[in-house]
């Protein structure tokens, strides 16, 4: 699975998150609702539209705080392609997502705004 859905406390799907193998971070969109990406439904080969935009911003890992690098992409049939403007190494390159846990997250990240 490269991504996984996101559901309502009702259990109707809401969004789907992948690994970005460009910044290392969790991406997610929002695939119902205001705003909306979309997802053509495959989650071994998922295609997301339009393209994702995350902004930098601090992260914390490992107890270091850092800035997260902007990170532009598009995601099409698994694979996803880095647009120019990204700030990390694998910018202006297209390659395929990881697997991803298969766990659902519950839509309360979106009221949080961690979503896109």
């Amino acid at each position: 699975m490269k991504v996984k859905p996101i559901n309502q406390s009702d259990g109707v799907m809401f969004g789907v998150s992948f690994v970005c193998p460009g910044c290392g971070e969790e991406h997610e969109v929002r695939t119902r609702g205001e705003k909306a990406w979309e997802f053509n439904g495959d989650f071994e080969r998922p295609t997301l539209f339009p393209d994702i935009l995350a902004y930098p911003e601090h992260i914390e890992r490992d107890g270091v705080r850092a800035l997260q690098p902007r990170c532009h992409s598009q995601v099409n049939a698994g694979r996803i392609t880095f647009f120019a403007d990204s700030e990390h190494a694998l910018a202006g390159s297209t390659i395929e997502l990881p697997e991803i846990l298969a766990e659902s997250k519950d839509a309360n990240s979106f009221a949080s705004g961690e979503i896109a």
